[in-house]
């Protein structure tokens, strides 16, 4: 039996829900690393964490690429090697 580690428990709802609220809110494209920061802020996860901050970036990573996929997020480029995520204007909110 794996052993979970208590703060990357979370329920695919509740991480798609606050995953796309934490990229809707954001006035610019955010990097995986940011949307994670402020996931950990927004469900009350100790950000201090390094092993579920890594566990929760590569989540975020997986769900992101996912939702390009179906067009709810788009990726923006922003330098040579940096990434940013943003809502599609389609979802964005008035």
């Amino acid at each position: 039996m794996a052993n979970r580690h208590p703060d990357v428990c979370i329920k695919r709802r509740v991480f798609a829900r606050s995953l796309l609220e934490v990229v809707r809110c954001a006035d610019q494209p955010m990097t995986t690393h940011e949307v994670t920061r402020a996931m950990m802020l927004r469900l009350k996860l100790n950000p201090f964490d390094r092993d579920a901050v890594m566990r929760l970036a590569v989540r975020v990573e997986e769900a992101l690429r996912s939702y390009a996929k179906r067009e709810l997020v788009e990726r923006t480029f922003y330098g040579p090697m940096a990434v940013g995520w943003r809502i599609t204007d389609q979802w964005r909110l008035p």
